[in-house]
């Protein structure tokens, strides 16, 4: 009895140790916190599998309450391109430089389709991933926005066709019979007036502006997007 007694407090003791040496390791500024170096190895296969079983245990039951429409994936496109092109890519860039310099990467869904199922990619949009680059638009869309989004990664066979821009409402209606209203912001383009001895003169259009997109500087050895490009640990 004694015998064991002394292998469990040696054990307790290797515990605290290996609590020690990990809480001074992160806590000192060992641990290498920098976004763009690559995914560790050990890290990618736990939090990718954990990430996955994690949306497959959570996410609801039902299936996608929008219909798969022209009008659907138009609304999608509106919401994906205010809140996600930015890090997943669009149709003029496919890959997102944002979206690469995240820690882990977040997947280009231009070059990346989805893999999970519709019910699972709508937990993710809507609860984010917690400790990554992916936040929780839950409070900020509707359920119809969000689902519309979740239809557009699944059909890529319109996007090219509806990307171009809108300035017009779309009211998404599901199937339940509640109705979303996905508004796209518009700018009204105000008249350019003119004076004339400090009394004002007839109203003359604006006089449009043709400006040329800069060049964007690169050093020599830079790698063009979309070539050696490091693929997600997880494809939502």
């Amino acid at each position: 009895m004694l015998r064991y007694k002394s292998y469990l407090i040696g054990f307790l003791i290797a515990i605290i140790l290996i609590w020690i040496i990990l809480f001074v390791y992160v806590h000192y500024g060992f641990l290498d916190w920098r976004a763009d170096e690559e995914l560790a190895s050990v890290e990618q296969y736990f939090f990718s599998g954990s990430v996955d079983r994690w949306a497959a245990r959570y996410s609801p039951r039902s299936s996608n309450p929008m219909p798969a429409t022209d009008a659907t994936i138009a609304a999608g496109i509106r919401v994906y391109r205010r809140n996600c092109a930015l890090c997943h890519g669009s149709p003029q860039q496919p890959v997102s430089e944002v979206g690469r310099g995240l820690y882990p990467r977040a997947p280009q869904f231009m070059r990346e389709s989805p893999v999970m199922p519709e019910n699972q990619n709508y937990w993710i949009i809507k609860h984010g991933i917690a400790r990554s680059g992916m936040p929780a638009f839950g409070r900020v869309l509707s359920d119809a926005e969000i689902w519309s989004v979740v239809t557009l990664l699944n059909r890529y066979q319109n996007i090219e066709r509806l990307w171009g821009p809108s300035q017009q409402d779309v009211l998404v209606v599901p199937p339940d019979g509640t109705e979303t209203t996905i508004r796209t912001p518009t700018v009204a383009a105000k008249p350019l007036a003119t004076t004339t001895m400090g009394r004002p003169s007839a109203v003359v259009p604006r006089r449009t502006i043709v400006v040329r997109p800069r060049r964007r500087w690169q050093p020599a050895d830079a790698t063009p997007p979309g070539k050696n490009l490091p693929q997600s640990p997880y494809v939502y």
